[in-house]
């Protein structure tokens, strides 16, 4: 059993228990002391009691507490008496000067590690509270969100219900194409509730490992590629040869795809480009030649708080898109360039 668990127990026990457990050490510390200044015809190891003395007052969660240094006391008396007998008695003034000064000291030393103990034991306690604190305050988060995203896709399921009841029915062209945006946003909403259980689970799971980022982004292409096959929409790339290893989670597919798709979905665009760079991190680079990003949104990947002050829905994807990044060893900032690509996203990932 260690020091550490020695006195996890002692710590347990009750006040009584303590003072009997002090009075055995300090009995045990006397007969030792005893045999050694037999052996080695010195008093020096009368020393050993301030140990007994430490360890003792550690018993305690006290920032006064005599009894430690009342049994160092009676020990150095005891002690005296044994082994210096009628020299106690006649230089009794001078021996209880010393006791007196002994005892003033093991006080002060008493005092000092009781603050210690007291201190330790407050901030602990701190430390606990604030622990759960913490914890409650995640599983509320979590409750909320769970319960927020729930009630937010059953509202969505409703809407999609009614419209597809109505989906048979004769309109005019221009209300037909209200129709079919208001699907558009439904089906945005429910990739949007997606995203956030995704993210939720990619906090929880943070594990990095090596991947192929190459082999992904061409995967990302080709599923994005079958989405936009009704869109005049070209995919551009220009990728290494060989395999590209970065240190990240799975989920920079994720990241990439659903940048992607945000970018399709919220503006008008024609081209995209991707490109990944190697030097001394590496970087894939996703253009295209859609509208400027709002100046919140930039600000969203510049690591400035989110606000919320961002268009729409929209804003709300970015952030968790900004998210996904942070807790899969990666780093994005997104800037307006010149024509004819206006926007460029960096995303940076260290070498495996």
């Amino acid at each position: 059993m260690n020091s550490h668990y020695f006195l996890k127990w002692v710590w347990g026990l009750g006040f009584r228990e303590k003072n009997i457990l002090s009075v055995l050490i300090f009995a045990l510390t006397s007969a030792i002391i005893s045999i050694m200044v037999l052996i080695f015809d010195s008093f020096y190891p009368i020393f050993l009691l301030l140990i007994s003395l430490v360890l003792t007052s550690g018993f305690y969660f006290r920032t006064i507490n005599i009894i430690p240094s009342f049994l160092s006391t009676i020990s150095l008396i005891a002690l005296y008496i044994i082994h210096y007998g009628e020299l106690f008695l006649i230089t009794i003034e001078l021996t209880l000067l010393n006791v007196l000064l002994f005892f003033i000291l093991s006080l002060l030393i008493s005092i000092l590690i009781g603050h210690l103990n007291t201190s330790f034991k407050k901030l602990k306690c701190e430390k606990k509270s604030e622990t759960k604190k913490r914890w409650d305050a995640e599983k509320r988060k979590e409750f909320l969100s769970t319960l927020l995203r729930q009630d937010l896709a059953s509202k969505n399921q409703t809407i999609w219900g009614h419209l597809q009841l109505i989906e048979d029915k004769e309109f005019p062209e221009e209300q037909r194409k209200h129709l079919e945006k208001a699907r558009e946003t439904c089906s945005e909403v429910y990739e949007t509730l997606n995203l956030t259980k995704k993210l939720e689970n990619i906090e929880k799971d943070k594990q990095k490992t090596s991947v192929d980022l190459t082999y992904t982004v061409q995967e990302v292409i080709r599923e994005i590629e079958k989405t936009i096959e009704n869109k005049e929409i070209e995919i551009k790339h220009s990728l290494p040869d060989k395999q590209v290893i970065g240190e990240t989670n799975p989920e920079i597919k994720t990241l990439i795809q659903q940048l992607i798709k945000t970018r399709i979905q919220t503006t008008e665009l024609k081209k995209i480009c991707i490109e990944i760079n190697e030097k001394e991190n590496i970087k894939i680079e996703v253009m295209d030649d859609g509208p400027k990003l709002h100046p919140d949104i930039q600000k969203l990947f510049s690591g400035d708080t989110y606000t919320g002050n961002t268009t729409g829905v929209w804003g709300v994807r970015y952030y968790m898109i900004n998210q996904i990044a942070r807790h899969i060893n990666a780093e994005i900032k997104a800037k307006n360039s010149s024509e004819p690509r206006e926007t460029r996203f960096t995303i940076t990932l260290p070498r495996n």
